[in-house]
């Protein structure tokens, strides 16, 4: 089984929730990928952190110094941020800037919400790090953080509005890309129920952005959210060794990382998408304070530039990437979601 399966068939079982048939597999240079279809709009979003959304990359402490670290305001926090992204729905959609349409509302109508945001599929990956003796989140370890998650989830989700959550899994892991003193990072996505896709125009999927607090003068290599109007949504796992044409070296770690992506491109371009097709992408890092910057910077250096939906993890060493043909170790995994162009679809079978 690969390291990576039990985060995707999280994932998968969320959005199957939301699909209008069974889920079909196809197999691409012995890469697995796996097909669903949806019925209806969906919004998938960037793992949130307790930080401000939009901040500065390279990361700055700084910009965080100044928050409350306790477990319990890390996780109402992330629900926040949660929130706010997916009320940017009916926002843009008053704008027309969906690929879908939703009853719009009337021009300064409290209600910012949609069939749906009450109910999100939550997914959290809490850290197993030792915690800043200077900003301390008053949780020693994996289990003590988790049980106040399993405390608090359900008391921020009443008090902001959806309190028909689900939890897809909860995630043992190490450090936080943003800052390591993050112990949580919490992802979400909604079925947007009563969105409807014109029946004479393409699939496709716009970025959201929460205007209100939007600064431009934070470089985001992330977006927070993507509003994905539906159609054929592809899930697969990558790394520098999956595709069978795909030769064994002594990894440098910027090599591992553009590998990675490469193979990526590959399986896209049999899938006949392209990195613009790309919704979502979540980065199972090995030894985050060495390889960060490769991370963060390879993809960039390849001119694959459009930010995802994205969430970098790094991964605990009970839960490693494995190692290629020739025993090497992979320290990069990433689990990639893209839509599948109208176009062209792979010969696939039932899943």
């Amino acid at each position: 089984m690969s390291s990576s399966e039990p985060w995707v068939s999280s994932f998968s079982r969320g959005l199957n929730k939301w699909a209008s048939s069974r889920s079909t597999t196809a197999s691409i240079r012995g890469v697995d990928v796996e097909i669903v279809s949806l019925r209806h709009p969906v919004l998938i979003l960037s793992g949130a952190t307790p930080g401000p959304f939009y901040h500065s990359h390279p990361h700055k402490p700084e910009e965080f110094d100044h928050m409350d670290f306790s477990m319990e305001a890390q996780v109402r926090s992330n629900i926040a941020t949660i929130r706010k992204i997916a009320e940017t729905v009916q926002a843009y959609n008053n704008e027309g800037g969906l690929p879908f349409e939703l009853p719009k509302q009337a021009t300064g109508a409290k209600e910012k919400s949609f069939r749906g945001i009450e109910s999100p599929f939550l997914l959290n990956w809490i850290a197993n790090i030792e915690e800043s003796k200077n900003y301390p989140c008053g949780a020693l370890d994996f289990a003590s953080r988790l049980e106040v998650v399993k405390d608090i989830t359900p008391k921020s989700c009443e008090e902001f509005e959806m309190n028909q959550f689900s939890v897809l899994a909860n995630y043992e892991t190490g450090g936080n890309v943003s800052d390591r003193r993050f112990q949580l990072e919490t992802f979400a996505m909604f079925g947007i129920e009563e969105g409807v896709h014109p029946e004479n125009k393409p699939h496709t999927f716009v970025q959201l952005d929460m205007k209100d607090i939007f600064d431009p003068q934070y470089f985001m290599p992330y977006v927070p959210g993507y509003a994905v109007s539906g159609g054929d949504i592809a899930i697969f796992t990558i790394n520098a060794s999956s595709t069978s044409d795909n030769r064994s070296v002594e990894w440098h770690r910027f090599e591992q990382v553009k590998a990675a992506n490469e193979n990526m491109m590959v399986v896209l371009k049999e899938l006949g998408a392209t990195f613009d097709d790309v919704i979502m992408m979540w980065d199972r890092v090995e030894d985050l304070d060495k390889h960060e910057r490769a991370v963060l910077m390879t993809r960039s250096d390849m001119g694959l530039e459009r930010p995802l939906a994205e969430s970098v993890l790094e991964v605990n060493t009970a839960d490693r990437n494995g190692v290629d043909a020739a025993d090497v170790p992979l320290w990069i995994e990433l689990v990639v979601v893209a839509q599948i162009p109208q176009r062209k679809q792979p010969a696939a079978s039932a899943g």
